[in-house]
């Protein structure tokens, strides 16, 4: 996570803001593998994959709802600030 002081103690920089803003994914499972699958870092083929995608129905099954769906949840800040000049 990037620190928000610098901007806070510039002098280039007043009325330094925060905004939040939460956010709730909601997927069942085809759409968590597809969610994960996105990922660069996702093992693309053999057994690693086959193993992922196991503890992948394993933890749907464990946390979904029941509408089947799990949860994604983010938390995005925000940051404000006016000119100082």
């Amino acid at each position: 996570m990037i620190s928000v002081e610098p901007l806070q103690a510039s002098q280039l920089f007043s009325d330094v803001r925060c905004h939040t803003f939460a956010y709730r994914q909601a997927l069942d499972l085809e759409e968590l593998i597809g969610r994960a699958m996105s990922s660069s870092y996702v093992p693309r083929e053999g057994l690693v994959q086959q193993q992922f995608f196991a503890d992948l129905k394993d933890l749907h099954n464990r946390f979904c709802d029941a509408n089947g769906l799990v949860y994604l949840v983010y938390c995005t800040e925000v940051y404000l600030a006016q000119s100082a000049t």
